[in-house]
């Protein structure tokens, strides 16, 4: 995440270097992404750039930080909604987000940085450390998924098995979504039966 010396800026101008960053990863895919073309139009030096954040992932999982608080919400709602069906919960959210994903602001952003699967894999650039219990953050996300989860639909052994499946739910999720809106209209129902298929092999490794 940022540094302090980047939260001690004005508002005005964090706010000029974080839309400097979504313009440009809305314009490109991650691989692509200048950190040149960042700099000047946010009228900031590159030693300035470097003091605010580490690297370029460092700066990007600044933008998914609000995206994955919010995924984390929709997450704990659809598991609600599935009575503690967290395989059902992740199926209905990973659908709701190709539905209607284009309809979030900053999805071209989203989509973009999202197609790039290593990262992801590793959930690094979501926020949740390199692999499973590396952060705070996730360690408190299997916590609440823990307590909401029927065990009777979804048998976990243990809270370290949840934390393995929520890395492969939510890494193939997202790349799935973002998959799904690169796609022609014709191709994108087939997205939709392999990420039901693939819930469905989780689902009776489980059982």
């Amino acid at each position: 995440m940022p540094t302090q010396r980047f939260f001690n800026l004005k508002e005005e101008k964090r706010d000029i270097i974080k839309q400097a960053a979504m313009e440009e990863c809305s314009r490109v895919p991650y691989i692509e992404i200048s950190i040149n073309k960042i700099i000047k139009t946010a009228d900031i030096s590159r030693g300035s750039f470097y003091t605010y954040f580490e690297d370029k992932d460092d700066m990007i999982k600044y933008l998914l930080n609000d995206f994955r608080i919010a995924c984390m919400n929709h997450i704990y709602m659809e598991i609600e909604k599935a009575d503690g069906d967290i395989i059902k919960a992740t199926e209905n959210m990973t659908f709701d987000l190709m539905d209607h994903g284009q309809d979030y602001p900053n999805a071209n952003v989203y989509r973009n940085l999202l197609l790039n699967v290593g990262s992801m894999t590793n959930m690094k650039s979501f926020g949740f450390g390199t692999f499973l219990y590396d952060s705070v953050e996730y360690q408190e996300f299997v916590d609440h998924c823990y307590k909401l989860n029927n065990l009777e639909k979804c048998p976990f052994r243990d809270k370290h098995q949840l934390a393995c499946v929520l890395e492969l739910l939510i890494s193939d999720a997202l790349k799935h979504v973002a998959m799904y809106h690169m796609m022609p209209l014709t191709e994108r129902e087939n997205v939709k039966e392999i990420v039901h298929e693939q819930l469905e092999i989780i689902r009776r490794g489980l059982q």
